[in-house]
C-alpha cells in the first residue's frame, strides 16, 4: 500500500499521504474543508467551474491543500436544499489548512485567482463545513 501511495505523490505531485493501517487495508486521513455554494447567473456552470480549478491548481501546486474534488448536483435530486456545486479540499492537518488561508490573503498570485472566481459565487448560497475522517487520533 505505501507503494501504492508514493506512486500516487509522484504521478500527482503531491506530498505523501498521511493515512492509517486498518488491519490490511490502508484508510487516508484528512481535514476536509468543504463548500456548498450556486454561481452566479452572469456566468455558465462550465467557466466557473474553470475559475474555481485555476485557484485550486494553484493551493495543491504550493503543497498548501493535498488535492480537491468539484461536483455538481446531479439532476437536482437532494432531501433538503442545497446549492448545487459542492468542493471538497484536503489538508493533513488545521496548519496547511491555515496556511492555504494565509497564501491565499498575502500570495498576489493566488488572490488573483481566488478574486476570479469567488468574484462569481452566490453569497447567498454558500455554506461552509469542516469534516475529518473518523474515528481519528486528532
Amino acid at each position: 500500500t505505501q507503494v501504492l501511495l508514493g506512486w500516487w505523490s509522484a504521478l500527482y505531485n503531491t506530498r505523501p499521504l498521511q493515512g492509517r493501517d486498518t488491519g490490511g487495508l490502508f484508510r487516508i486521513m484528512a481535514n476536509i474543508y468543504t463548500i456548498y455554494a450556486d454561481h452566479k447567473e452572469s456566468i455558465s456552470a462550465l467557466e466557473f467551474v474553470k475559475k474555481m480549478n485555476l485557484f485550486l491548481d494553484k493551493l495543491v501546486e504550493q503543497k498548501k491543500m493535498n488535492s480537491y474534488r468539484v461536483t455538481r448536483m446531479k439532476l437536482g435530486f437532494r432531501s433538503m436544499d442545497l446549492p448545487e456545486f459542492r468542493i471538497d479540499m484536503e489538508f493533513d492537518n488545521m496548519q496547511q489548512l491555515d496556511d492555504a488561508m494565509t497564501v491565499t490573503i498575502h500570495d498576489k498570485s493566488v488572490d488573483k485567482v481566488h478574486v476570479g472566481f469567488n468574484q462569481f459565487v452566490d453569497v447567498e448560497t454558500i455554506q461552509h463545513f469542516l469534516y475529518r475522517d473518523y474515528p481519528d487520533e486528532q
